[in-house]
């Protein structure tokens, strides 16, 4: 499993949300399948009833 990550720095919260500065990093956070099948054991995620795509099986997976 992979989340995507946006690091944003020099903007401020207003009431309509994030606005201004800049984009510093984008990049992929990795996490080893026997700790994705781990996690699968725990509430809330042991009721998804959604099918798991591992990191072998996405092509938007790009693992350094």
């Amino acid at each position: 499993m992979h989340i995507h990550a946006k690091v944003h720095i020099g903007g401020k919260m207003t009431d309509a949300g994030y606005e201004g500065g800049h984009t510093c990093h984008t990049g992929q956070l990795f996490f080893a399948e026997e700790a994705v099948l781990a996690s699968a054991e725990v509430a809330p995620y042991n009721t998804s009833t959604t099918e798991r795509t591992t990191l072998d099986e996405d092509p938007g997976a790009v693992e350094p």
